[in-house]
């Protein structure tokens, strides 16, 4: 009778060749699971972060006669920030007065006393009456992004005087180049990373979002008609991709025209990927159908984060900037959740 180890020894190569079955189907098995896996996709770029702020500004046209705070402070609710003169026939006087005043120095340096005492004349019946409005923060803050504007100057309709930068979120703006049409939209929750500032991902809201993708064609393919009007109106042209139209800005070259689409515009932009072949019609030409690779893609991004999903790496580096008074600070290195892909494309691709 034969022993245990002779027995294993008859038996070994089948045992190999099972085990090697066995293997085999299971790494076939794992290759094939990555086809159902979807793993996240970033794309890198810079990017510009602003506090959630309180903008101190106006409709019309004002004159500042004091600034009671200082880039950098930290304010209370309530706290005095300016004086204003907003009252228009107020605002029309005191530049007129200040026009006058220049006139006047302006003479007495060229030795023009004749002009310079019409002036004084002139200066002394323009009314100096104003009635100022004070400006308080309406919130707990730091005051940043103050105007560069002199006492007595004035600030233009619209321009903020200052903002009041507050700790309870941000803005995070960008603009990324992912290979492909990014799967995300408005709404959407996203991963951030700011390198720089902390090694942290965090959450954020994507408040807008708008998706641009760029092909070119030969210049050739044109006649000197439909070039000259893509040249003269490069913002009104549509185009239609797999029966989908879309705003389209034109740029003519001497050998090719750059297409760049506001993929935005559908519902449902094509799932499309740099390199990838494109087909599509330019209504400036009529239904002739240009062929042509996507060169590339860039999506503008404005994210919104609460406070207490940002890392405290992040919150301690914005509050330094914010007490030195900068409202917009640039971010060098920014990681931006841009979709989901399979996770067999991402390791079997190229």
């Amino acid at each position: 009778m034969k022993s245990l180890r002779e027995r294993l020894y008859n038996q070994s190569p089948r045992i190999v060749t099972t085990a090697g079955y066995v293997f085999g189907l299971a790494v076939l098995a794992g290759a094939a699971s990555t086809w159902f896996i979807q793993t996240p996709v970033s794309a890198r770029a810079s990017a510009i972060v602003r506090p959630l702020a309180e903008t101190h500004a106006f409709a019309d046209k004002t004159v500042l006669l004091e600034r009671m705070v200082e880039p950098g402070q930290e304010v209370q609710p309530e706290t005095p920030l300016a004086r204003f003169v907003v009252a228009s026939n107020e605002v029309v006087n005191l530049e007129l007065s200040a026009e006058l005043r220049a006139q006047v120095r302006q003479a007495e340096e060229r030795g023009d006393e004749a002009t310079a005492e019409r002036c004084r004349a002139m200066l002394v019946s323009v009314p100096q009456e104003v009635t100022p409005r004070e400006q308080r923060s309406g919130a707990a803050g730091w005051v940043t992004d103050v105007a560069e504007v002199g006492v007595g100057e004035t600030l233009p309709a619209g321009v903020p005087a200052m903002r009041i930068a507050m700790d309870d979120g941000v803005y995070i703006e960008t603009t990324v180049s992912p290979d492909r049409v990014p799967t995300v939209g408005r709404g959407d929750v996203v991963k951030v990373l700011l390198p720089p500032w902390d090694t942290t991902p965090f959450l954020a809201r994507i408040e807008e979002i708008t998706l641009w993708g760029t092909f070119c064609v030969p210049a050739a393919e044109f006649d000197d008609m439909e070039l000259t009007a893509l040249a003269k109106a490069p913002d009104e042209n549509r185009v239609t991709i797999a029966g989908l139209s879309y705003p389209v800005q034109t740029d003519v070259a001497e050998d090719e025209v750059s297409l760049r689409v506001d993929l935005t515009a559908a519902d449902a932009p094509p799932e499309a990927k740099t390199g990838q072949r494109v087909r599509a019609s330019l209504d400036a030409t009529g239904t002739r159908v240009l062929s042509s690779r996507w060169a590339g893609f860039e999506t503008h991004l404005v994210l919104s984060a609460e406070k207490d999903a940002l890392p405290e790496g992040i919150r301690r580096t914005l509050l330094a900037h914010l007490t030195q008074g900068e409202y917009e600070v640039p971010v060098g290195d920014a990681w931006v959740e841009t979709g989901h892909c399979r996770l067999f494309a991402r390791l079997f691709s190229k």
